[in-house]
């Protein structure tokens, strides 16, 4: 039994219901491959419906130099183009280099390299956004963009200089089923060889589709329930360990609402308020991080409960967030 085969990094040999997608995704890489590139693309879906994973699989398969960023990690077109020369072995100065002479060495790459695919995940966290894809559009004609999100939202805040340069076709990761999120939690424990007591990938599955159907459910819940295994000098997994972590998992999702609750509410009573306004709010009451509120904002607008305004005019990159 390995447990690293459990983590979110770990790409498995195969997704099962996913091969549609990534035969999809596969043909127009091949096409950019062959003949250029004629669009860019969007793959978009809920979390934990193996977006990332598939563009990761296939990465494996492909000849072309392919650049995976994920966006909560570069969040501006800065760090995203540094990261880019990185990948090109494009030595910075540590005392830094302005943007304009960036963007001149990424022009250079572009005409120099020739093809390569972009994966930019979570794309809708860039904060400057118009700016990047401008860039990209505009000089990068050798280069097929790939974005990744979790809805098409985020391309209602494009200026229009961009969408008019942006000839974008999109594929969409549909929910799992029941019956497929249960077919992957067998496979799942099949890659660990773990034995398990019948009706343990029925619960595994049920909390999965219970929480939007996201896999990353299915992966957690196998790793603590194992440790509950282990402790208890288990051979086999059982329907009890799944329940024990279950009832944790309930009680973590109690505190979690609260916190979604108390958003809304403050969005609820503000006329006009900034992502920053509710945080500073909301710290005050639970002490939480800045990364756990992004994270708790996401969930709201993956539910479709709020959505986030770019706030122009305002200094810096500030968003509004808005009840839907």
């Amino acid at each position: 039994m390995e447990i690293d085969l459990l983590s979110e990094e770990f790409v498995p040999p195969s997704l099962p219901f996913r091969e549609n997608e990534i035969k999809e995704i596969k043909r127009k890489i091949e096409k950019f491959e062959e003949f250029g590139k004629f669009s860019d693309l969007l793959i978009f879906g809920i979390s934990g419906s193996g977006k990332t994973a598939s563009i990761k699989l296939l990465s494996q398969e492909i000849k072309t130099k392919m650049i995976y960023i994920n966006c909560w990690n570069y969040n501006d077109s800065l760090s995203i183009f540094q990261k880019i020369l990185e990948n090109f072995s494009q030595i910075l100065p540590k005392r830094g280099i302005s943007k304009e002479e960036i963007l001149e060495r990424l022009a250079e790459v572009n005409k120099k390299f020739g093809k390569y695919i972009l994966v930019l995940d979570e794309i809708d966290k860039v904060k400057d956004l118009n700016d990047l894809l401008y860039f990209l559009t505009r000089e990068s004609k050798n280069v097929f963009l790939i974005m990744i999100s979790n809805s098409k939202d985020f391309l209602l805040n494009l200026d229009q200089r961009v969408l008019s340069s942006l000839n974008l076709e999109s594929i969409e990761f549909k929910k799992y089923s029941l019956e497929q999120l249960k077919e992957i939690a067998k496979y799942r424990l099949k890659l660990l060889k773990v034995d398990a007591e019948e009706g343990v990938t029925f619960l595994l599955a049920n909390e999965s589709f219970k929480r939007n159907s996201d896999v990353r459910v299915i992966l957690k819940l196998i790793r603590l329930a194992l440790e509950k295994m282990l402790e208890e000098n288990e051979k086999i997994l059982r329907v009890s360990h799944i329940k024990k972590v279950i009832r944790n998992l309930d009680n973590n999702e109690k505190i979690e609402d609260e916190r979604l609750k108390k958003i809304l509410e403050i969005v609820r009573n503000s006329e006009k308020i900034t992502t920053s306004e509710v945080y500073e709010i909301l710290k005050k009451e639970y002490k939480i991080s800045k990364r756990t509120f992004n994270y708790l904002v996401k969930k709201l607008v993956e539910g479709k409960k709020v959505k986030l305004v770019r706030a122009k005019g305002i200094r810096g990159c500030k968003y509004y967030i808005t009840l839907i």
